[in-house]
This record gives C-alpha cells, structure tokens and sequence, in this order.
C-alpha cells in the first residue's frame, strides 16, 4: 500500500505541473491531489526537493527500465536490432502533447529555480544532484544508441538530432510535419544499419 500512495503522489505532483507549473505543486495541491494528507505526504517525501527529486528518479528508473527491455528484446538479426533502437530513441524524443510538454518545461523550471522546492534554495542557478538526475535519464539512450552505431559522428548525429526535438518541444517550437519526422527517422535509422 505504501509504494501506491507514494506513487499517487508522484502522478499527483505529475499532473500538477503539467497544468499549471511548478507554482501549481506546493506541498498542499500535491497532497489534494493525490487524496492524502499533508502528513502523509511528508511521511512519503519530508520535503518539496524530496518530491521533485522522487518524480525524477523515478522517470529515471522508468527509461533505463524501457531500455533494458529493449536490450533483451532477444533478435538475433543484428541489423534489425540496430533499427529498433536508432527508431525507439527518436521517437522517444519526438515531439509531445501539450500534457507532457507542460510536465517537462515545469519540472526543469522547478530544477533550475532557486527556493521553487525542485532546485536549491542557496541562491545558486542549479541543484546538482537533481541536474546529474536528469542527465541519468538520457544515460541509458546514450549508451544504447553508441553501442548500436559504431560510427561515432552517426551516433553523436543520432543523439542531437533526438536532443534537439526533445528541446524544441519544450520550448514550445512547432513540430515538424509528421511526414518530414518521419522521413528524418527512416533516413537516420537506414544509415545507420548501413554501418
């Protein structure tokens, strides 16, 4: 029972970002929203960074869970396996919803600003610990796409092109034409299973 509310909590601080930022998830709203009580959601997280830093971890755990399953997915055709990763991590990264966009953007605001309760409250620009958590979340993507391309600049193109349209979604840029994003994954994964 203790890991479903812990992970009400986190769903609740989730969708509370999404609508309305990182002003939206104070300790009361959170607690609301996930139908505890303040008490309760202390017991589970003893602070704000605590909680913001529990939702990262756990985004964390879930990609490196995605990509351990895609690891094992088993194909013994290696030019196969190679496809289904370069596809996987870009569209992992395409463009998201608006729900998902507003997560995103709130929680790296939260992680940046000083005293928001995702970031430190010394005055600094960023909380390290929780910046180095959100770099573990690309890690496993990282690992798997330089381990499939043996053609480091492919690789490296590979990653900034998914890099990129993960940042434009956040900042809110238009998404380009799905027809376009398309071609761009078919392209990078067929030269990459030409390597």
């Amino acid at each position: 029972m203790s890991g479903d509310t812990r992970d009400r909590i986190l769903d609740a601080l989730r969708r509370l970002l999404a609508r309305g930022g990182a002003a939206e998830a104070t300790l009361e709203n959170v607690a609301a929203e996930a139908g505890v009580s303040k008490g309760g959601l202390l017991y589970h997280f003893p602070s704000k960074d605590a909680l913001f830093r529990g939702l990262v971890e756990r985004t964390r755990d879930s990609v490196a869970a995605e990509c351990a399953a895609l690891n094992s997915a088993g194909t013994q055709d290696v030019t196969a396996a190679k496809a289904a990763v370069v596809r996987a991590y870009l569209e992992y990264t395409a463009p998201r919803d608006e729900t998902e966009r507003g997560f995103i953007t709130a929680l790296i605001d939260a992680a940046r600003r000083p005293g928001s309760g995702g970031g430190r409250t010394d005055g600094a620009e960023t909380d390290d610990d929780l910046s180095g958590l959100f770099a573990e979340i690309f890690q496993p993507w990282m690992d798997m796409i330089r381990s499939a391309v043996p053609d480091p600049v492919l690789a490296e193109v590979i990653l900034q092109t998914g890099n990129g349209w993960y940042l434009s979604s956040v900042c809110g840029l238009p998404a380009p034409d799905p027809a376009v994003f398309t071609a761009a994954v078919d392209r990078l994964v067929a030269q990459a299973t030409q390597h």
